[in-house]
């Protein structure tokens, strides 16, 4: 049931993200962002449809709870993006800046002149620098209106498969979402997202950052006892996606922020401490 779930949803997704490419609308566009939300729904969908009446919150874990693991997941990204932020200035090329030309500069061939003109008049007219505003709005968006976005993808994979998978052993179960999780992303990473300047490479980058993810959203969820919670993280994570890039120059989008080497390299070293303290029970799953 849970294989027959994953070829039914690749399949819907992929089939949308390819009628979508037809289109010719930008996926960068409001259009494109419409149907990027639309597409995060589609897990969501499949698993409403392949589960029995009556046993779907059970199936993804819905059960509303404020518990310390809850608040570990909406917390936990804003000290994991500060630690991204550290390790990539220490790659080739990168460096500290504060004056935000370095996304400015990412963005350049996407604006017109008139409208760099504008976000700079803006950025400068701030009373405060735009990346500590950006901490707080990422704490806000990420449990409440990213965190509806993100509920689209999570009641499936760490929703509806967890609860298929969840015999097959913690670290088993996360590589196998985050494996299918980062797959799904393909076509949308095809045509740029978060790898505008590595498309095709980017599509392996995301089964990668998938699997890396996965295995601390899988014990929230399992901690916490609520799909919320991963959904919570995921959500906050996806607001602080542009921080980084507020506050340095150079590098590529194959090894800046949360998509890149510095993001593996935290996530990486996340996933080293959790191995070890479930190793030495500091950690315990039921």
């Amino acid at each position: 049931m849970a294989w027959r779930y994953i070829l039914i949803t690749l399949g819907i997704s992929w089939a949308a993200a390819g009628a979508f490419a037809m289109s010719g609308v930008a996926l960068g566009s409001g259009t494109g962002t419409l149907f990027a939300v639309a597409y995060m729904f589609i897990p969501l969908l499949v698993a409403y449809t392949r589960t029995p009446k009556g046993d779907f919150r059970r199936t993804i874990g819905w059960k509303w709870t404020w518990n310390r693991w809850v608040v570990v997941a909406w917390t936990t990204p804003m000290v994991l993006v500060a630690l991204i932020i550290g390790v990539t200035l220490l790659m080739p090329d990168v460096t500290f800046d504060s004056t935000m030309e370095g996304m400015i500069a990412r963005y350049g061939s996407m604006l017109t002149a008139q409208e760099l003109e504008t976000m700079r008049a803006q950025l400068d007219a701030m009373p405060i620098h735009p990346a500590v505003l950006a901490f707080a709005q990422a704490l806000l968006a990420g449990i409440t209106i990213n965190a509806i976005a993100a509920f689209g993808e999570e009641a499936g994979w760490r929703g509806y498969l967890h609860d298929k998978f969840g015999a097959l052993g913690f670290w088993r179960e996360a590589m196998l979402i985050g494996f299918v999780w980062g797959l799904w992303h393909a076509p949308l990473i095809a045509m740029g997202h978060n790898y505008p300047q590595h498309p095709y490479i980017g599509i392996a980058m995301m089964v990668v950052l998938g699997m890396l993810l996965t295995p601390f959203m899988v014990l929230v969820r399992i901690k916490s006892g609520t799909v919320f919670a991963p959904t919570i993280f995921h959500g906050t994570m996806n607001a602080t996606a542009a921080i980084p890039l507020m506050l340095i120059a150079g590098g590529s989008d194959l090894i800046v922020g949360w998509t890149g080497l510095a993001g593996f390299i935290v996530l990486g070293l996340l996933n080293g401490a959790l191995y070890l303290a479930m190793r030495q029970r500091l950690i315990t799953l039921p």
